[in-house]
């Protein structure tokens, strides 16, 4: 039987850090690990959660509701989808356009020429 190279998983005791640096990177790599996993957790088992971290100084108190967050996130994430939808569709149309109705836009008059401007700004073309 081989022997391995690595001394593989290990069981580190928690203790102390001394240097005042690493208690604080070691502090903040934390704290966001354990948001991560609570905005898994509620987003997976749609549970409320909150958290509550102090430094070691006892100066800061952060209470985060992880629910609250990940639904102000879903609802970013929906309104950008919303709004790639809207400029695909404007970019299909423009495309469409492109294909030949820009040799006749010389022959509109004033009123045509302000319904076709309406209907490239916000995709409404009104008849008259």
């Amino acid at each position: 039987m081989e022997q391995k190279n690595s001394t593989g998983l290990q069981n580190i005791p928690l203790a102390k850090l001394d240097n005042e640096d690493t208690r604080y990177s070691s502090f903040s790599k934390r704290s966001s690990g354990l948001y991560k996993n609570a905005s898994e957790l509620v987003r997976e088992c749609d549970v409320d959660l909150g958290i509550a971290i102090s430094s070691s100084t006892g100066e800061q108190l952060v209470v985060v509701e992880a629910r609250n967050k990940v639904c102000q996130y879903d609802d970013m994430i929906k309104e950008f989808d919303i709004i790639e939808k809207i400029t695909n569709k404007k970019i299909r149309l423009s495309d469409q356009i492109n294909e030949g109705w820009w040799e006749s836009i010389d022959r509109f008059s004033i009123d045509d020429t302000m319904r076709f401007e309406a209907w490239l700004t916000f995709g409404e073309f009104t008849k008259s």
